[in-house]
């Protein structure tokens, strides 16, 4: 697991980009990342999801965050939230692409995600974990 680059973007904030490589179907994996109950194995305690509104409601120790669902291709095998709660600055995204396997198999997923631009290593060891989590679903 390594990241694969940063840039700033958003007024204060660091767009992070992450790769990491998974031995599972590619579509295994992508549907751990937006299936809900999936999502609440790995990411947050609690995850809802409004198929009208096409909003995820994520819940960590009493803390709730929304994100809105702009992109979505199952074939191609990437999404794209927009957070929406409060401390969002709009056009802050989180973005996750599956890759198709390298030679050795492994499947690649690409993150890409924004942090504060003083807490970039705090944000990194929050993804490392939270995708340690998700390997050991897979």
């Amino acid at each position: 697991m390594q990241p694969i680059n940063v840039l700033n973007n958003l007024s204060g904030k660091k767009r992070i980009t992450h790769s990491y490589f998974f031995h599972c179907s590619p579509n295994d994996l992508f549907f751990a990342l937006h299936n809900p109950i999936h999502l609440q194995n790995w990411l947050a305690e609690r995850v809802d999801y409004n198929a009208v509104k096409k909003v995820y409601t994520f819940s960590w120790h009493g803390f709730q965050d929304t994100a809105k669902l702009i992109y979505l291709d199952e074939r191609r095998l990437k999404m794209r939230l927009e957070w929406t709660g409060k401390e969002h600055q709009s056009g802050e995204t989180l973005t996750f692409s599956v890759m198709d396997p390298d030679d050795d198999g492994a499947v690649e997923l690409i993150i890409e995600d924004y942090c504060d631009a003083n807490e970039e290593k705090d944000f990194r060891q929050m993804w490392d974990e939270n995708l340690h989590n998700l390997a050991r679903m897979l």
